[in-house]
């Protein structure tokens, strides 16, 4: 006599020697590509590497050498989160700011330099990441690890050719995984760091997303302001073509 469909799952169920170990490693195998930490050291090389942002700031950096007279005189640098400062320095008329005048003279002049803007296009996703997430994220992965390699060693039934709960295979493929990951982690640390000599930044004073938080703000501002200028220099433009 064959049982109910509802009494069979019941006694599959029961089963097992351990069910929890089973449902476990399905939740943990099913949760492991949403819970791969996100790897900043793209976004890092590049703001590194690129050559537009190197040379605004370093017109940047001499704007603040020439700076004599002032109370900022002699300056040989600046905190780059002073980069987003640069639209609170506004004209005698109050009607443009020095960001204003530096997208003005890079786009006219310098066009070139303008193209970090695409160097940095990922700068916004990185600024949502938070260090110490992922390394939360890449701690939580190897204890679920060594728990799920214990369970395999002690529920698991190599001999029992019926013996569902055989997952040695995605085993061995989470450990190569976070392995990978660990590299990556620690050739982001290495990048970071070598990015905060670069910059002359205080690893104790700024976080990862802090900094990439203040490269995507300035880069925002920039490319609106580079954008208003072009609007208006088309529209006189058309206007004078109109006079004529």
């Amino acid at each position: 006599m064959s049982l109910p469909v509802s009494l069979c799952l019941s006694l599959s169920l029961s089963l097992p020697v351990s069910l929890s170990p089973c449902l476990s490693l399905s939740l943990f195998s099913l949760s492991l590509s949403l819970s791969l930490p996100v790897s900043l050291s793209p976004c890092l090389s590049l703001s590194l590497k690129s050559k537009g942002f190197s040379r605004l700031l370093s017109g940047s950096s001499a704007g603040n050498y020439m700076n004599a007279g002032s109370r900022n005189a002699q300056s040989y640098g600046f905190d780059l989160g002073s980069l987003c400062k640069l639209k609170d320095t506004k004209s005698a008329d109050q009607k443009s700011t020095l960001l204003h005048f530096l997208a003005a003279v890079c786009e006219e002049e310098f066009p070139e330099v303008t193209k970090f803007s695409d160097d940095l296009q990922h700068v916004d996703r990185a600024s949502r990441v938070s260090a110490e997430s992922l390394e939360k994220n890449l701690v939580q992965m190897e204890r679920q690890l060594v728990q799920l390699e214990r369970d395999l060693d002690t529920f698991s039934s190599p001999d029992d050719s019926e013996d569902l709960f055989t997952a040695k295979i995605f085993s061995t493929s989470a450990r190569e995984q976070y392995q990978k990951l660990m590299i990556m982690h620690s050739n982001m640390g290495t990048l970071y760091q070598n990015m905060l000599d670069y910059f002359a930044l205080d690893s104790k004073k700024t976080s990862v997303e802090e900094l990439f938080t203040d490269l995507s703000n300035f880069r925002t501002m920039f490319l609106t302001n580079v954008i208003a200028f072009i609007y208006v220099n088309d529209f006189i433009i058309e206007t004078l073509k109109f006079g004529e």
